[in-house]
C-alpha cells in the first residue's frame, strides 16, 4: 500500500498504437471503418494512473453519402494495472475525451467538437527492458444528438522512464 502512495510521478509510460473499429454501426452506414492513431502518456499517482491520449481517426465516406471525415482527440483518464502473472499485466481505464472533427466536403471543409466516454483494457506484455508489447480494446460513446457508439481494437508498444525532476516538480 505505502509503495504506490511513494511512487507518485516516479515513472511516465509512453506508448503508440493503431487499430481500427471492431464493430459496425448506424455510423457506419455513412463511413467505412478507419485507421486510428493513439499516442499517449500513463503516470503513477496513489492508487492507480493519470492518462493523457491524443489519438487521430480517419474515415471515408461511403459513395453518395456524406463526405470525408478526420478526428482529432484528446483525452484524459484515471487507470489501475492488474498483475496478471510475470511480465503480463492487465491494465483498465476510463476517460473522458474531446473531439475536434473535420468534415472534408468537396470545396469546403467544417467542423465541430463532440465529448466522448471512453471504456479502456489492455494485455501489457513486458518484453524487453522497459519496454511493453500492448494489445488492447476501448468503447467510445461520443454524446451527439443522437449517440455514436465505437469500439477499436489496437496493438502498440510503449516504453517507460523515470521522470525528470522538473517534470515531477511541476506535477506535484
Amino acid at each position: 500500500m505505502f509503495a504506490e502512495i511513494s511512487n507518485v510521478f516516479s515513472t511516465i509510460e509512453l506508448g503508440l498504437e493503431a487499430g481500427s473499429e471492431v464493430v459496425e454501426n448506424k455510423f457506419h452506414d455513412y463511413w467505412d471503418k478507419g485507421v486510428s492513431i493513439n499516442s499517449f502518456a500513463v503516470v503513477p499517482y496513489h492508487y492507480g494512473s493519470f492518462e493523457l491520449g491524443i489519438q487521430y481517426s480517419e474515415y471515408k465516406a461511403k459513395e453518395g453519402m456524406a463526405k470525408d471525415l478526420e478526428d482529432i482527440s484528446i483525452s484524459l483518464g484515471w487507470g489501475k494495472s492488474i498483475p496478471i502473472v510475470n511480465k503480463i499485466e492487465w491494465y483498465n481505464s476510463v476517460s473522458f475525451t474531446n473531439h475536434m472533427m473535420k468534415i472534408i466536403y468537396t470545396n469546403i471543409t467544417t467542423s465541430e467538437s463532440e465529448i466522448s466516454l471512453n471504456v479502456n483494457s489492455q494485455m501489457k506484455y513486458h518484453f524487453y527492458k522497459s519496454f511493453r508489447l500492448i494489445v488492447g480494446i476501448k468503447s467510445s460513446t461520443m454524446f451527439t444528438f443522437h449517440k455514436i457508439d465505437h469500439t477499436y481494437y489496437y496493438v502498440g508498444v510503449s516504453y517507460s522512464i523515470n521522470t525528470p525532476t522538473f517534470i515531477k516538480r511541476f506535477l506535484q
